[in-house]
């Protein structure tokens, strides 16, 4: 019986080793991966704001276009052009 215990104990050694190392391997992984995702995530964020400052660049000069748009319909169909009249006549 103890030849079997030691026999034992070697076996439950070697395995406690092996996921020991497997365990130890698989924590550099993750933390790796960790820090690729913390990147980009800085990234992604890095580039929604430019794109939202371009979005409000692009908001800020299109918003009076659109004004100035439906002003000049409006005159348009209350005043009716030039052109209109020679048509007509």
């Amino acid at each position: 019986m103890d030849e079997a215990s030691q026999i034992l104990v070697i076996i439950l050694s070697a395995a406690l080793a092996v996921f020991l190392v497997l365990g130890i391997t698989l924590m550099i992984m993750l933390i790796k991966l960790s820090n690729q995702i913390k990147k980009t995530a800085v990234s992604i964020r890095t580039t929604s704001e430019a794109v939202e400052n371009v979005v409000t660049s692009i908001a800020k000069l299109v918003s009076p276009a659109i004004v100035v748009k439906t002003i000049k319909e409006v005159f348009d169909k209350i005043k009716p052009s030039k052109s209109t009249k020679k048509e007509k006549e």
